[in-house]
């Protein structure tokens, strides 16, 4: 990516660059809490609404994206291809949020009524994947952000503050728009639309 904006002889480059992926990833934010209101909606019609399956499920959730961010922080500089990961990252959150309603479904029809050990085996499978890139999105985008320009410290900030930013307006837009007038279902398989569209323009980005 450096020399590619070496060639192009332009110093506004790579603060394009870095714009165009805070949009994106301000934009990613905004689909993690979609899923995240949405799949716990849709897991206590299962497991209940009780605070012991509530916090199971909102415990198993930010697991994932803490040891995502561990593990992503540890393997990125051992890829090549930063963006390219991002890439794979971001379709497979959408891929995994196009399939999560039949496999929610199937796995809440199997298991409904089970005890509370049970229940967090069987979230914890469900969620722990999605949530683990979800996690390992942060990691390698400061990653990239700072083979731009190297600056850690504002990179890291900047990144967070943009997707969290964009949790607190997925969570909104989740809750007031596209669950109440649209249903669970349509507002994953909303969500899994964008990631997909975020993961063709980060394939712009590539080309």
């Amino acid at each position: 990516m450096k020399k590619f904006l070496m060639t192009k002889n332009n110093p506004r480059s790579p603060s394009i660059i870095n714009k165009f992926l805070l949009s994106i990833f301000l934009v990613s934010g905004v689909t993690g809490l979609i899923y995240q209101v949405s799949w716990q909606r849709i897991l206590t019609l299962y497991y209940g609404s009780g605070l012991i399956s509530t916090v199971i499920i909102v415990g198993v959730f930010m697991f994932g994206l803490g040891f995502g961010a561990l593990v992503g922080g540890r393997i990125i500089d051992l890829i090549k291809d930063k963006l390219k990961a991002y890439l794979i990252v971001e379709l497979a959150i959408g891929l995994f949020g196009f399939i999560s309603i039949p496999t929610l479904s199937f796995i809440g029809l199997k298991t409904a009524g089970s005890d509370y050990y049970l229940t967090l085996i069987y979230i914890f499978l469900f969620l722990s994947v999605p949530t683990f890139f979800m996690g390992s999105t942060l990691p390698i985008l400061c990653r990239i952000f700072n083979d731009i320009k190297p600056d850690f410290l504002k990179n890291i900030s900047l990144a967070y503050f943009v997707n969290t930013l964009g949790a607190a307006f997925g969570a909104i837009i989740a809750s007031f728009v596209l669950i109440s007038f649209f249903g669970l279902d349509k507002a994953v398989y909303f969500a899994a639309l964008i990631n997909f569209a975020l993961a063709f323009l980060i394939f712009i980005i590539y080309k």
